[in-house]
């Protein structure tokens, strides 16, 4: 899934009265367009479709249309001369695409000898995008801008990073989160799923009951377990402790969550473990299908918390590497931060082959699981946490930071000792704790904080950095 190629749909406009006082100008545009997108193809990671040049509101919105209809993940509004912003802001106000704005034109260096009457109509889309970003900034509707030459690499690199926003936000809006076993009850600060800035993105999220996933588990076949036993024995280490059973048990158990995730289409989950573990139906925190289901690119997270999955899938699509983890306790004098959970963690992460144990859980009875035991990498690293601000709106924190080599060798479970970027971890959790953090978050492999800002243009949520 990191290695798919992002689609970014290139609408080219120009003024319809252009388009009459100089006959000739939307084939000259029309060329420079086909360059630009074979200079793009050529040299990124994108696919990267061109509409033809549009000059009325009427063109413009079919194709935006056309683009919607074939799934691409960022739209570019290109001013590759000018427009006025009265022929775009119907078509870029309906449409929900993740909106760039990029005044493009044909000149790279500015040659003042050169500078004539034909120059100026190939190259005066800026104003048109001042005009233009302006009435989005009136009408609440959220874009990036991107400004720069297709022939410049930083331009082209920049480009990417908005293409990679745009799919994270794609990927959030179509990855149909499922919930399985409710929320945590009490657990308040992940439970912002009816907020205003979630429904905006049209998400579909579907709730998994313990009836229904009890008859899934009993309609998986042998055979499918056997072979799934086969696989993970191959891929993980088996602690000697982790009998036969409670194995088949687990797997059983995680091939009917993937049945029922792919009757929704889903590619994200949050799963409870309480119901599940105090459901003697179940009796099982589903861990290993947590574990697996990272490493195959789904989202998820703890205690049912499907926005944070969203959030894990999105970054996925983004064509970064991701688990869910939280912040469990803090090294005050050297400024250090315990990442950890039971025994949930993306295994592309791990620092070495993880280890299969089995855990148990007793409250209303006795539940027995498998869990994932290994240590995070070391590198780079960024923590990210979705919430609702105090006005309601969408809000990303980033904390950035690397993992250390440091070993927790005493305790078990996905983990890492995360040193982070500011030098003082009480003015950091301080900052966290005023900013309305809450305490699930995302651990990206690798420095995001560029991207996860692209998505806040992009989407209009607050971006709180740390």
């Amino acid at each position: 899934m990191c290695n798919e190629k992002i689609k970014v749909g290139f609408v080219p406009v120009m003024a319809d009265l252009y388009n009459r006082l100089v006959p000739d100008l939307r084939r000259q545009l029309t060329e420079f367009c086909g360059t630009v997108k074979s200079h793009v193809n050529t040299n990124s990671s994108l696919r990267f479709e061109t509409s033809h040049v549009c000059c009325t509101d009427t063109e413009i919105s079919q194709a935006v249309k056309e683009f919607e209809t074939k799934g691409i993940h960022l739209l570019v509004l290109a001013m590759v001369s000018y427009t006025p912003s009265g022929q775009i802001i119907s078509s870029l106000t309906k449409t929900k695409l993740p909106l760039l704005v990029w005044p493009a034109q044909p000149m790279l260096r500015l040659e003042p000898q050169k500078y004539d009457a034909a120059a100026v109509s190939l190259n005066h889309g800026v104003h048109g995008a001042m005009d233009l970003c302006n009435m989005l900034i009136k009408n609440g509707r959220s874009f990036g801008v991107l400004h720069g030459h297709h022939q410049q690499d930083a331009t082209l690199n920049e480009l990417v990073e908005w293409a990679r926003a745009g799919k994270a936000i794609s990927d959030m809006k179509t990855s149909n989160p499922t919930n399985i076993g409710g929320h945590f009850e009490d657990m308040l600060d992940l439970q912002i799923g009816n907020s205003k800035f979630i429904s905006q993105l049209g998400i579909k999220k579907f709730s998994i009951s313990i009836a229904e996933f009890v008859d899934s588990a009993a309609s998986v076949s042998e055979r499918k377990i056997t072979d799934r036993v086969r696989h993970i024995r191959s891929s993980y280490e088996i602690d000697k402790g982790l009998n036969d059973e409670l194995l088949n048990k687990a797997v059983r158990n995680e091939l009917a969550l993937r049945d029922m995730l792919k009757k929704n289409d889903s590619q994200a989950v949050g799963i409870n473990f309480m119901t599940l573990c105090n459901d003697a139906r179940v009796a099982d925190a589903l861990h290993l299908a947590a574990c697996t289901l990272m490493e195959d690119g789904f989202g998820y997270a703890g205690e049912g918390d499907w926005v944070t999955a969203m959030l894990a899938r999105g970054m996925t699509g983004a064509q970064f590497e991701t688990s869910f983890s939280e912040i469990f306790s803090v090294g005050y004098k050297d400024n250090r931060l315990v990442l950890r959970h039971w025994g949930e963690g993306n295994p592309l992460l791990a620092r070495s082959k993880p280890i299969l144990r089995a855990s148990a859980f007793q409250d209303k009875h006795k539940a027995e699981f498998v869990v994932m035991d290994f240590e995070f990498s070391p590198g780079p690293a960024t923590l990210i946490n979705l919430n609702a601000n105090s006005h309601g709106q969408g809000q990303l924190i980033c904390l950035e930071g690397v993992i250390e080599d440091d070993h927790l060798p005493s305790v078990d479970g996905p983990r890492a000792v995360f040193k982070p970027k500011k030098s003082d971890v009480r003015d950091l959790l301080t900052s966290y704790a005023y900013n309305g953090g809450s305490h699930h978050l995302v651990l990206v492999r690798d420095d995001c904080a560029d991207i996860v800002g692209r998505i806040s243009k992009l989407t209009g949520w607050n971006m709180v950095s740390l």
